[in-house]
């Protein structure tokens, strides 16, 4: 699990969705979840996430069904720093920061617009939690990624 301080600036937090989308594009799922710890109300699995960024948006569909609801199943994560559209998507992140009354381990929210699908932006978007995990530590959570 990646952590970056407390008061990390939008840029630390980028470097560490980079990374995560780095893992993307190798298809290393499992790993990516290790990374980013998942929402645990989410049941996330590294199959599931798979069939997630195949999916378009829509785990749990199986490359046949993905296929015929989209046309193609071949979606795939492609690398943020090699990307074309990187710089709009950079521009497009959105770290809100907040402690809600009822999760006061929740301390923001972030959300990764355009992720890159097959070397463009996209519409997919992933919504990570930022979690308080010690008294200067904090951790992207993984909540899903999905068409906004």
């Amino acid at each position: 699990m990646r952590t970056v301080p407390m008061n990390a600036s939008d840029e630390a937090i980028l470097e560490v969705l980079e990374e995560w989308t780095e893992l993307l594009a190798a298809e290393d799922y499992a790993g990516a979840l290790a990374l980013l710890p998942p929402d645990p109300d989410q049941n996330w699995t590294p199959a599931l996430l798979e069939s997630d960024v195949y999916g378009y948006g829509l785990p749990g569909l199986t490359r046949k069904e993905a296929a015929e609801q989209f046309g193609s199943a071949d979606y795939k994560v492609t690398s943020l720093r090699a990307c074309a559209d990187r710089e709009e998507i950079v521009r497009a992140l959105d770290v809100g920061r907040f402690v809600p009354k009822a999760l006061p381990h929740v301390v923001g929210m972030v959300h990764y617009e355009g992720v890159p699908l097959n070397g463009r932006r996209s519409d997919l978007t992933g919504i990570f939690y930022l979690v308080k995990v010690s008294e200067g530590e904090m951790t992207l959570r993984f909540h899903d990624l999905h068409v906004m």
